[in-house]
């Protein structure tokens, strides 16, 4: 597992760059779409971020170091067909997250006990938050290049790195190849990676003894990744059954894959072409490619669903804050991945069909129904939020607490319900206009004027919520200031008296613009005023 270090001597010990193995060989093997080249092991010393790197990179948070240079491995990947990100941008730089790019397999072979052991690098990795090891979904060729040098030149750094995610780290300038627990789609929803326990102490001993092996880096399509996956599948009950489900989709990113690949040529030879009348084209391939990259992204999510439903009943029964987690993370990209798609094929559409009121009213409608689910992202975790408050103050109140620390409990209560009710109002207010513009999509009046009359009411009530927002946080100044007043500082004291005064002040003007704003919801609602959040 990962130790920290004890002091700061040791800690600069183990940030220092590692010995490299004896020499940078690289092999190509273009047959069996390969590259390799040796490696050592080290001991992280911190929450892992980078599987790889060279011994000028963060080997304090890294698993295995290799001397190869970066321009030496991207020349021997390009050789057996990887294509760096810039390739998998044709409608938008978002496209390489999207699409995961040329996908890459990468293994460790090393002695065991006289034999070649081998495993996917996926293996060493665990996820500490979750207490589960990390599913094998390979790397994406990223090939990122810094300009450097005199004169300068555009190149892949010197020193490069195979990268996780997993502790908030979304992106590095030198990935070679990325993870997609590094892609930002994901990292917001990945626990802090670390090293599997069940090869903790065997890296650690190699690690001490500088001892490494060979790194295998394959060129694989997404079939051949999960027929990988199938024949080395743990026996765990279930799990083959969900790999066996994603085969459809491996197909279809494989052939989405290939098509974004063309559209991407053809893009490129329409825009070495002076002639005006391409750029009618060229926006309809754009739109086709931004399509393509949105299905496939949709592919990944419904891939990646059926994993995420597998660990859910594990963690379901273990930790009890997933359940928001999941909420908040998986089940939003599962919603909100295939309704993004179904907005690329409206914008292709309008792009091959030049101004059509329709399919812009339809576009308007899409974009609400995405919003609708934007706005539903963080409820489940508000309401955990809230649910663990409310126990919180219970006790104290059970204890006889009060002072301080009871009323900024209270206070944190009273500003989550008011951001519950407020993503609520949001959620209700993009539902109506999504149903608004299905409305005018079907050339229907009745009922546009109740809807009208309901969105307004809905944005004086966020008015309402906003203030009461602004009034919670000047409560937690008030407190802050009343308690620097017992300070021994006399200048501290003083100033928390001028603080305090302010803060009053203002109280005051928010609370009349707070009554203003309750008395306009309450006329909008003809007569009924909206309900304060409950104390």
């Amino acid at each position: 597992m990962n130790r920290f270090a004890p002091s700061v001597a040791l800690y600069a010990a183990l940030c220092a760059p590692a010995a490299p193995p004896a020499a940078a060989e690289i092999k190509v093997d273009p047959a069996a779409r390969e590259v390799s080249l040796p490696f050592v092991f080290i001991d992280p010393a911190q929450a892992i971020e980078v599987f790889a790197c060279g011994p000028g990179g963060p080997t304090h948070e890294t698993v295995i170091v290799f001397t190869a240079s970066g321009g030496e491995l991207a020349a021997a990947l390009a050789s057996i067909g990887c294509r760096a990100e810039t390739a998998w941008e044709a409608s938008s730089p978002q496209d390489f997250t999207l699409t995961q790019g040329d996908r890459v397999l990468v293994l460790l072979r090393w002695d065991r006990d006289g034999e070649e052991f081998e495993a996917a690098a996926e293996d060493l990795i665990w996820r500490t938050g979750e207490d589960l090891p990390e599913l094998v979904h390979g790397f994406s060729y990223a090939g990122r290049t810094i300009t450097a040098g005199d004169p300068p030149r555009t190149r892949v750094p010197d020193s490069v790195e195979i990268t996780v995610g997993g502790t908030g780290r979304q992106s590095a300038v030198a990935s070679l190849l990325v993870h997609p627990t590094a892609l930002s789609f994901l990292a917001d929803h990945v626990s802090a990676l670390e090293l599997n326990p069940r090869f903790a102490d065997e890296v650690g001993r190699l690690a001490a003894h500088k001892r490494g092996g060979t790194m295998v880096l394959r060129l694989v399509t997404e079939r051949e990744l999960l027929a990988y996956r199938l024949a080395r599948t743990p026996p765990i009950l279930g799990l083959e059954e969900i790999l066996r489900a994603q085969e459809p989709l491996a197909r279809a990113i494989d052939a989405d894959k290939a098509a974004y690949a063309a559209r991407a040529k053809e893009l490129d030879a329409l825009l070495d072409t002076p002639d005006e009348t391409a750029r009618a084209a060229v926006q309809t391939k754009l739109a086709e490619a931004s399509l393509l990259a949105w299905r496939i992204h949709a592919a990944y999510v419904a891939m990646y669903a059926g994993e995420w439903d597998f660990q859910r009943e594990i963690l379901e029964a273990r930790l009890e804050s997933f359940r928001g987690f999941a909420a908040r993370g998986h089940a939003f990209l599962r919603a909100f991945a295939p309704e993004r798609t179904k907005l690329a094929e409206l914008r292709l559409a309008l792009a091959r069909e030049g101004a059509a009121p329709a399919l812009d009213l339809a576009i308007r409608r899409q974009e609400e129904v995405l919003r609708t689910i934007q706005a539903r992202r963080d409820i489940p975790a508000i309401e955990t939020e809230i649910a663990f408050l409310e126990g919180r103050i219970k006790d104290e109140e059970g204890r006889g607490g009060g002072g301080f620390l009871l009323a900024m409990l209270r206070n944190e209560l009273q500003k989550c319900r008011i951001a519950l009710r407020t993503a609520q109002v949001k959620v209700e207010t993009h539902a109506l206009a999504e149903r608004e513009y299905a409305l005018r999509i079907d050339g229907v009046e009745a009922g546009r004027a109740e809807i009208a009359a309901r969105r307004a009411a809905l944005d004086a009530e966020l008015a309402v919520l906003q203030a009461r927002t602004k009034l919670a946080e000047l409560e937690d100044e008030i407190r802050w200031a009343e308690d620097d007043r017992a300070s021994d500082d006399a200048e501290r004291r003083r100033e928390a008296e001028e603080r305090l005064a302010a803060h009053r002040k203002a109280k005051v003007a928010l609370a009349a613009e707070i009554d203003a704003l309750v008395k306009q919801h309450a006329v909008l609602l003809q007569g009924a005023a909206p309900p304060a959040p409950k104390e």
